[in-house]
């Protein structure tokens, strides 16, 4: 149903031509009105039906959801500028990295990581530890030496599966964070 949002009354509306529901407000209230032909048995149109709801609950509940939205946008970036962070699709293939994982591994470019498989960067006997806990839907956590090009530090990972409400996996974040 397409909606307009001038201040005609449906009828007006129905009368130029403009199928549809008109929403506006009134008195704190979020209102939509369609208006319709009523036709006599032989079709002609003898007058018209006013339909007016009351969906102020229902738009502030998508006010409430849109701004949530904006919220985990803001969260998002923050985390994700904040942290040494890779991402993964669900079958371990490397989708994005952040500038602040970059920053720790000298010499290497973005491109060098995307495409590539979360078993090149670890050990057999781990890669298989990792993805057992991440197909189950559990995090799992580890501290490890890397070489980051410009010497072997020792990073906590931290890789967590972020799954669907059904417990389907849907990407894998690995966040890393430098031990002393």
């Amino acid at each position: 149903m397409e909606i307009c949002k001038t201040d005609r009354c449906a009828i007006d509306c129905l009368k130029c031509g403009i199928p549809g529901a008109i929403e506006f407000s009134l008195d704190n209230r979020r209102l939509t009105t369609q208006a319709n032909y009523v036709h006599d048995i032989d079709g002609n149109p003898i007058g018209f039906i006013e339909i007016i709801e009351d969906i102020t609950d229902r738009y502030k509940q998508d006010i409430a959801i849109q701004d949530k939205a904006y919220e985990m946008q803001q969260f998002h970036a923050a985390v994700f500028d904040s942290c040494n962070i890779i991402m993964f699709s669900d079958e371990g293939m490397i989708t994005d990295v952040n500038e602040k994982l970059l920053n720790i591994f000298s010499g290497y470019s973005k491109s060098e990581f995307i495409g590539k498989h979360m078993s090149e960067f670890i050990s057999k006997e781990c890669y298989q530890t990792v993805w057992e806990h991440l197909t189950q839907g559990k995090s799992y956590e580890e501290t490890q030496p890397i070489d980051t090009g410009s010497g072997v530090q020792n990073f906590h990972h931290k890789y967590m599966p972020i799954c669907d409400r059904s417990g389907k996996m849907l990407w894998i974040l690995l966040i890393l964070y430098r031990q002393a």
